[in-house]
């Protein structure tokens, strides 16, 4: 029985073998294992951690908010969810005092998600209609909670980096919903935001705006269609 543990602890590959007579207590007790070796790692991985968050402070953004853009025209829905960030560090070292005025008014967005009835599966005539607004609005909802975007408070990040890691701080950000025009979808759209589909993001909720261009003069419309 003992020739043939040995023969299978040989058989091994020589990283997990040397690893298992590493932290054997035979080393432990040769005194081979040092502890100082062990926390001088763990040090240089805390200074490595560190300068990395300093790095990303430097030259990152700062999210302070989100923007749902909900465009429903009369053959389809397009949701668009985008992220409010002011430049920080050395990028906003750069900017004169009036492009640092502006990105506090009126902050840079970047795209997060991007979502329309065709990407559910809806086609041709069915893009329009009620079910596929409704499907499309849930759907985003589920996204913006799975992926914890309205948690993010004020975390400073690197492009690129995951977009589900959260900063120190833990506070929760608004979202503003932009609203335009007025198909079936929008109507789909507040009754899911209503109901039990948005529970979860209708408290996050700080600012609804109305964009659909409202026509005053302008060159004349087309003839109405008669059937």
């Amino acid at each position: 029985m003992a020739s043939l543990l040995k023969s299978r602890f040989l058989a091994l590959p020589r990283g997990i073998a040397s690893s298992r007579n590493a932290f054997s207590t035979s080393a432990f007790v040769r005194s081979d294992f040092k502890l100082e070796t062990v926390s001088k790692f763990i040090k240089d991985n805390e200074q490595i951690k560190s300068a990395e968050e300093k790095r990303s402070l430097e030259t990152g953004k700062k999210i302070v908010g989100y923007v749902l853009h909900c465009k429903f025209t009369s053959n389809n829905t397009i949701l668009t969810l985008t992220s409010q960030y002011v430049r920080v560090g050395k990028s906003a070292e750069k900017l004169s005092d009036e492009q640092k005025m502006i990105d506090l008014v009126r902050p840079l967005e970047d795209v997060k998600v991007n979502l329309t009835t065709g990407v559910l599966g809806f086609r041709n005539t069915k893009q329009g209609e009620y079910e596929a607004g409704f499907q499309t609005a849930a759907r985003m909802f589920a996204l913006i909670e799975e992926r914890g975007y309205l948690k993010q408070g004020g975390r400073n990040y690197l492009s690129g980096s995951s977009n589900r890691s959260h900063n120190n701080s833990g506070s929760r950000l608004g979202l503003e919903l932009i609203l335009s025009n007025f198909g079936k979808g929008r109507e789909a759209f507040l009754n899911a935001l209503n109901g039990v589909e948005g529970n979860s993001i209708r408290p996050f909720i700080n600012r609804v705006t109305d964009n659909t261009k409202i026509k005053i003069g302008g060159v004349r419309p087309p003839r109405a269609r008669r059937v």
